[in-house]
């Protein structure tokens, strides 16, 4: 699993922020909170890191999402394992 939070800037037109939000709240696994002005922050939980970037893609690509910003990238072990010598088949 990922959990990626972000902070999006969206455009000032309450149209074109209305149609981002809407579109962002179609998107499996994002959850998008309280505003600060238009500054938004977004929470993308997926089940693989392939997901989370196609995820990040798609909102990248939103028509009124002006910067995205990543706060932090949480992967479980599963997911992304750490690359520390301790995984099986590993050599020394």
């Amino acid at each position: 699993m990922a959990v990626t939070a972000l902070v999006l800037t969206l455009t000032d037109d309450e149209t074109e922020r209305m149609a981002a939000l809407s579109e962002l709240a179609r998107q499996p696994g994002v959850t998008v909170g309280d505003p600060f002005g238009a500054r938004f922050p977004v929470v993308v939980d997926t089940e693989s890191t392939r997901e989370d970037k196609k995820c990040f893609k798609r909102i990248e690509a939103l028509e009124g999402v002006h910067l995205i910003e990543l706060v932090s990238v949480d992967y479980d072990d599963d997911t992304h394992p750490r690359d520390d010598g301790n995984q099986a088949g590993s050599a020394s």
